[in-house]
């Protein structure tokens, strides 16, 4: 669940703080603070804002708990944010809500109760605070201490759309594009997207991106990808830096370039994309834009496979099945290959049909025993399909 907060830590939501020098409302402690807070001296600000709090101010309340929840200044402290949220909320001020919402939703720096969350988010949700509608439509989507109620949830997102908030944005475009809130309509998916992307939300981008290499939603346009997938894969987006990286290998819409295109895998294997190992393992093969290098793509293939990747359970069978990368071990082969058949892979349904009749029955039989075992063990893996997956 993506949670729209007011705080830097939070996905999605770039940070809105209360007062910056030029608004009014502020007191002279307040821009005192904040003219500390921008020039990073962050004791400085405490100094200015902490009195203001003691003293009940709201905002500076509200302040000092962004500052402990993000540990500027000083080591992060949740449960001190949680107290100068709650002080600050109990006064009516929505960010303070919104944010003490958040915690109760995650059991940070207070005991996790869903029930406390849906409260906090109802009281800045009725003062218009974008951020708390967000979070409380996905409690309705979900039936979070709240009836499920889709409609209810579109109605929260619209509103906080509305204001430009970017998680509600996203969201409300994945109901479209999933027809939760009517007849699929990938058009107004790709708007909301979009704006969502515009406002540098990372899988907004990376699903923009997608859309328009499929020419879904909008007329197909591989370098208007290449732009959104670059954005989010800036941002450690793994998906897109997998989808950047099969573009820039290819050569569509961006200049063909496979040792970039190979760079990118790497990052978004090494945040374990199955798919980017996969495909990282087989350029290593290949030496498309790096060393060729067996042993390598036999690490990456496991390292895929053992995520229940039918195509990387496929192709490290056969690594074993040749020795290459690897010792030749046809138990291990027939294993990986039983597995990758169990889901799906034709390649990998021959191997093991091959090698079956191959082996004698009780090598057969033991490797049986081992395919029941890791199945039993990895029953979450994923069943992914060697490609990147629909967002």
């Amino acid at each position: 669940m993506i949670l729209a907060t007011r705080s830097a830590s939070r996905a999605l939501v770039a940070v809105v703080l209360p007062c910056l020098g030029l608004l009014t409302g502020c007191t002279s402690g307040l821009q005192a603070g904040w003219s500390a807070f921008d020039r990073g001296d962050y004791a400085a600000a405490r100094s200015a804002w902490e009195p203001l709090a003691i003293q009940g101010d709201a905002k500076a309340q509200f302040l000092l708990g962004l500052m402990d929840e993000n540990g500027q200044g000083s080591s992060a402290d949740e449960a001190a944010a949680a107290h100068w949220y709650a002080l600050s909320a109990a006064q009516g001020y929505a960010p303070a809500q919104t944010n003490l919402g958040a915690m109760y939703y995650t059991g940070h720096g207070v005991d996790k109760d869903h029930a406390q969350a849906v409260e906090w988010f109802q009281r800045a949700a009725a003062q218009g605070h974008s951020a708390a509608q967000s979070n409380l439509a996905m409690m309705h989507m979900f039936g979070q201490a709240v009836p499920p109620d889709v409609n209810r949830a579109r109605e929260l997102f619209e509103q906080a759309a509305a204001q430009g908030e970017p998680s509600a944005q996203y969201l409300l475009g994945a109901m479209h594009h999933d027809g939760l809130v009517g007849p699929k309509d990938a058009k107004a998916a790709a708007d909301l997207y979009r704006a969502a992307a515009e406002q540098g939300v990372a899988r907004a981008q990376f699903t923009l991106g997608w859309m328009l290499e499929q020419g879904i939603g909008d007329e197909k346009n591989d370098a208007e990808a290449a732009k959104w997938y670059r954005l989010a894969a800036e941002q450690d987006f793994a998906l897109a830096q997998a989808a950047l990286a099969a573009l820039l290998h290819d050569g569509r819409g961006v200049p063909k370039d496979q040792v970039a295109a190979a760079r990118w895998l790497q990052r978004a294997a090494e945040q374990g994309l199955a798919v980017a190992q996969l495909n990282l393992a087989q350029i290593r093969l290949s030496g498309d834009g790096v060393d060729r290098d067996a042993a390598a793509a036999a690490r990456w293939y496991t390292l895929a496979a053992e995520q229940g990747l039918a195509r990387a359970q496929a192709r490290l069978g056969r690594m074993y099945e040749l020795g290459r990368g690897v010792e030749l071990d046809e138990s291990t082969a027939l294993m990986w290959f039983s597995l990758g058949a169990d889901r799906g892979d034709e390649s990998a349904r021959a191997g093991r049909d091959r090698l079956s009749a191959k082996l004698p029955p009780e090598q057969v039989a033991r490797v049986d025993g081992l395919v029941r075992t890791w199945n039993e063990t990895h029953a979450a893996a994923s069943t992914a399909v060697a490609s990147v997956p629909d967002p």
